[in-house]
């Protein structure tokens, strides 16, 4: 009985290795896409960059709370998933009284800044997502990541 068991233990360390390994990676990205994005659409008066890198802010501590969560309990799991939601929330009002502010005021971007910035992004966001894929369905807190990505 003790042989059958070790197995599965030894299985699951390796998953949570590798999700962690996807994880810091993904958060390392996002982490660098966001300080690009938030400098860039304060200079190019984007409220479409500062939008995009509150966004990478989010997926990054959505990475670094899955990677608080890997190994923990059920109910740890639930709250970090719950936090997430609220973050995601949170950041869509922000982005509205951005955006109303600077229709208001009459500020407009600069196109060239915010292309060359948002397909780097893109590119980020390809990368972040090809590697979660494999992940998507390893538990609630790599499905929630998953969904937090794809996003």
């Amino acid at each position: 009985m003790k042989d059958c068991c070790e197995g599965k233990s030894e299985e699951l360390a390796g998953l949570a290795e590798r999700q962690r390994g996807v994880l810091w990676i993904a958060l390392a990205i996002n982490a660098a896409l966001f300080v690009l994005e938030v400098w860039q659409g304060v200079t190019a008066h984007s409220t479409s960059l500062l939008s995009d890198a509150l966004d990478m802010f989010g997926d990054s501590v959505v990475y670094g709370m899955t990677l608080a969560a890997i190994g923990g309990s059920a109910l740890l799991t639930r709250r970090i998933s719950r936090i997430k939601a609220t973050l995601m929330a949170l950041f869509a009002v922000s982005i509205l009284i951005q955006a109303i502010t600077r229709a208001i005021l009459g500020v407009v971007p600069v196109p060239e800044t915010m292309g060359w910035v948002a397909t780097l992004a893109l590119i980020g966001n390809a990368v972040c997502a090809a590697l979660l894929l494999k992940h998507r369905g390893d538990d609630i807190n790599m499905r929630a990541t998953w969904l937090c990505s794809r996003n």
